[in-house]
């Protein structure tokens, strides 16, 4: 009876700890694509694939992930946009299905390898 008790207590402390890697999981793709929004949507679907690009690029180099690579100080703008949400909600669709090629792998790299990039219209062609 006592090994009976244990073994249910293994298996529900192992759905539990599967639950929240699961929460967490969801979490950080959510705060992905908020980031890839607020950096990216007036720019439309290309815009946002190339800043998802630019993540990709960065997390291979850094061997991070892309939410600590999203959310790392300095970086992103739109980490600590104020309207962060607001915009993502705008775009959801879109950015979601970005997401979720990213985090598949299926990501096509639209910006040959970068790991920045720059607005032209307001900085000029980089030298």
């Amino acid at each position: 009876m006592r090994g009976k008790a244990i073994l249910i207590c293994v298996c529900f402390f192992v759905l539990i700890s599967s639950i929240g890697i699961y929460i967490k999981q969801i979490y950080e793709k959510r705060i992905v694509a908020e980031v890839i929004a607020a950096e990216a949507c007036g720019e439309g679907y290309k815009g946002m694939v190339a800043v998802a690009s630019v993540i990709s690029n960065r997390a291979k180099i850094k061997r991070k992930t892309f939410y600590q690579i999203a959310t790392q100080k300095r970086q992103f703008f739109g980490y600590t946009a104020k309207n962060r949400t607001k915009l993502y909600k705008e775009v959801k669709e879109k950015v979601d299905e970005i997401v979720d090629l990213l985090y598949s792998g299926k990501l096509k790299d639209t910006v040959n390898g970068a790991t920045h990039f720059e607005n032209i219209k307001l900085y000029g062609t980089p030298k």
